[in-house]
C-alpha cells in the first residue's frame, strides 16, 4: 500500500504543468474522461495492451506539448484520483498493477471510488525540454518539474489513441533534488 501511495504522489507531481516561458498563460481546463469503477469495464489487467499508435505519424510541438501537460495539470489540481488517472493508458495500468505484491488494485479502485484528494502543493512545469518522435508513432516529451522546493525531469512515452494523447511511460531523468 506504501508503494502505491509513494507512486501515485510521484505520477500525480509529475503531471501538473505550467508553461514557464508563457506571458500572460491561460488558464487550462481539464478535458478528460473521468475512469469509472469497475475500471476498464472489469478487463482483467493482463488482458489489457497499448492502443496501436496512430499509423500516420502525428508531430507534436514544443507548444502543444506544453499544452497536453497544462491540461493535465488542470486535471491534476482537481484532486479527483478519477481525472488524475484517467490520463494513462490501460498498459500503463496493466504494467504498474499487474503485480499485486508491487501494487495493490482493490486499494487504488478503492481511491477511484473515495473521490477528491486536497492538492496542497500545486506542481509546475518549469520546461518542455525535448518532444522526440518514437519510431512506433508514440511521443517522448521530457520535461522539467517542480513542487514546493524540489525539482525533476521526466520524459513521459505519450500514445495517441482515438485522437486523445495519453501518458503510456514515465521515465525519471534526473530524480528531485
Amino acid at each position: 500500500m506504501y508503494r502505491l501511495i509513494v507512486l501515485a504522489l510521484v505520477i500525480v507531481s509529475s503531471m501538473v504543468a505550467m508553461e514557464a516561458d508563457a506571458q500572460t498563460p491561460q488558464a487550462a481546463t481539464c478535458e478528460l474522461t473521468p475512469l469509472t469503477l469497475p475500471l476498464f469495464d472489469g478487463t482483467p489487467l493482463a488482458e489489457l495492451a497499448t492502443p496501436a499508435a496512430s499509423p500516420v505519424a502525428i508531430t507534436m510541438t514544443d507548444a502543444e506539448a506544453a499544452e497536453l501537460l497544462a491540461m493535465y495539470v488542470a486535471c491534476t489540481n482537481t484532486g479527483d484520483p478519477t481525472l488524475v488517472w484517467a490520463m494513462f493508458t490501460p498498459r500503463w495500468f496493466s504494467s504498474q498493477f499487474g503485480d499485486s505484491e508491487e501494487h495493490y488494485l482493490p486499494a487504488f479502485e478503492y481511491e477511484i471510488a473515495t473521490g477528491n484528494a486536497p492538492v496542497t502543493d500545486p506542481l509546475v512545469l518549469e520546461s518542455v525540454d525535448d518532444v522526440e518522435m518514437k519510431a512506433d508513432g508514440r511521443v517522448g516529451v521530457t520535461a522539467t518539474f517542480s513542487s514546493a522546493d524540489k525539482q525533476w525531469t521526466d520524459q513521459l512515452i505519450l500514445v495517441n489513441s482515438d485522437g486523445q494523447w495519453l501518458i503510456d511511460g514515465v521515465i525519471l531523468i534526473s530524480p528531485p533534488d
